[in-house]
C-alpha cells in the first residue's frame, strides 16, 4: 500500500521531477506550491457553482483544475529535465491551452454590460470566491516570474544556500580632496496645465490594476525568461486571472446580484 508519508522531506528538502533535491522554500517550490493553492481556491469556489444558472461555469472550472495540475507538474520539472521518468510522462502547458482561456474570456464578456466603474471583490458567494482565486492566481504568476528571473540570472533566490565565506579587507582609502561649488541654478519658469484629468480606468496609472481587479494589459517580459521555464506557464496564469475576474462578474450578473462598486 502506498503511504501518504515518506519521511524523505523531514530534512526540509523535496524532490523535483527528475530526481533533483531542493529546499522546500526554494522559489520553484514556491511557484508550483502557489499553483496548488490556486487549485484549492477554485475547488472552494466550485461549491457555489453546481446549480443553475452557473453550471457551465462549474464545468469550465473543473477543466481549469485539471490543467492547473498539469501546470504544477510543468513548474516542478526544470526545463532541462526530460519529461518522462519511467512510466510517468509530464505534459507541459501548450499555446492551445492559453488560447482556450482567451476564447472563454471573449465568450463570457459578450454577455456582460460594459465595465465603467472599479469593482470590489464580493456580491454573491461564488463571485467572492472567484475573486479570491483570482488574487491567488496573480500571486502564482508573480512567483513564476520570479522563478524565471532566478533561473536566467536576473534575480537571486533569497532562499538559496548561504555561503559562510566572509571577505575581509584592511584597505582604507582616504581622500583630502574637497570639491566646492558656488554655482546656483535658479528658474522662474512655472508650468501650468489646463488639462482635465480623465477618470477612465486606463487614465489612473498610479493604481495597480491587479489590486482593484482589472485585467492586465501588459505583456510579460518574455526576453527575461525565454529558455528558463516554459513561457506558456506565465501566459496561462496571466490569462487565467483575467478569466476569473470575468467569471466573477458573470456569477453576479446571472444571479442578479450587483457588483460591489468602489466609491472613488
Amino acid at each position: 500500500m502506498l503511504r501518504i508519508y515518506t519521511r524523505t522531506g523531514d530534512d526540509g528538502q523535496t524532490g523535483l521531477f527528475g530526481g533533483q533535491r531542493v529546499r522546500k522554500d526554494a522559489q520553484r517550490v514556491e511557484a508550483y506550491g502557489t499553483v496548488d493553492e490556486l487549485n484549492a481556491a477554485i475547488g472552494v469556489a466550485r461549491l457555489y457553482s453546481v446549480l443553475e444558472p452557473v453550471t457551465d461555469v462549474d464545468a469550465l472550472l473543473q477543466t481549469i483544475q485539471q490543467e492547473l495540475f498539469t501546470l504544477g507538474a510543468d513548474l516542478a520539472t526544470p526545463i532541462e529535465e526530460k519529461t518522462r521518468r519511467g512510466r510517468v510522462q509530464i505534459t507541459r502547458i501548450a499555446p492551445s491551452q492559453v488560447f482556450f482561456l482567451e476564447q472563454q474570456i471573449d465568450r463570457y464578456e459578450d454577455e456582460l454590460p460594459p465595465l465603467t466603474r472599479f469593482i470590489l471583490p464580493g456580491g454573491s458567494a461564488l463571485a467572492a470566491h472567484l475573486h479570491h482565486a483570482r488574487v491567488v492566481c496573480r500571486r502564482a504568476e508573480r512567483r513564476t516570474v520570479t522563478l524565471a528571473r532566478i533561473e536566467t540570472g536576473f534575480a537571486t533566490d533569497p532562499y538559496s544556500p548561504v555561503s559562510n565565506e566572509v571577505e575581509v579587507s584592511n584597505e582604507v582609502e582616504v581622500s583630502n580632496e574637497v570639491e566646492v561649488s558656488n554655482e546656483v541654478e535658479v528658474s522662474n519658469e512655472v508650468e501650468v496645465s489646463n488639462e482635465v484629468i480623465d477618470t477612465d480606468v486606463d487614465a489612473i496609472p498610479a493604481i495597480d490594476r491587479d489590486t482593484i481587479g482589472l485585467p492586465d494589459t501588459d505583456s510579460p517580459p518574455e526576453q527575461e525568461y525565454r529558455d528558463a521555464i516554459n513561457p506558456e506557464a506565465i501566459r496561462y496564469l496571466n490569462r487565467l486571472s483575467d478569466l476569473l475576474f470575468v467569471l466573477a462578474r458573470v456569477a453576479n450578473h446571472r444571479l442578479q446580484i450587483p457588483d460591489v462598486i468602489w466609491n472613488l
